[in-house]
């Protein structure tokens, strides 16, 4: 596998917009490939590194849609210190996402980032 060719290709698409989420990238990779004007032949080896650095991608825009639809539907979430927000931070996790009446419109991830929250507490 030609990591250093997985690295360029990935850096190269952090350059643009990504507005792709995860159940894109996991049924059309070579689509959203051909979108940034990527036509290579990769390994399955090369794929699989692809797709799984494309993911955190497609969460971290999942993560922003979701932020933008909670602030829109309460604004009075938008106030985070510093307008920092990390999922980590538990409290702020569950007071911005689960007591906000956006919760119904989640993306699939961030309900199962939501499980594995709850499970890994007990």
């Amino acid at each position: 596998m030609n990591r250093r060719k997985i690295h360029n290709i990935v850096q190269y698409i952090k350059q643009f917009v990504f507005e792709y989420e995860v159940e894109d990238v996991v049924q059309r990779i070579e689509s959203i490939l051909s979108d940034f004007q990527i036509y290579d032949v990769f390994t399955d080896e090369e794929m699989q590194e692809l797709q799984k650095e494309l993911l955190k991608l497609a969460e971290k825009f999942e993560i922003s849609e979701s932020l933008k639809l909670t602030f829109q539907i309460d604004p009075q979430l938008a106030i985070i210190p510093e307008r920092k927000f990390s999922l980590r931070d538990e409290k702020a996790f569950r007071k911005a996402y689960l007591d906000s009446p956006a919760s119904r419109e989640f993306p699939f991830f961030l309900k199962m980032h939501i499980n594995k929250l709850e499970h890994s507490s007990q």
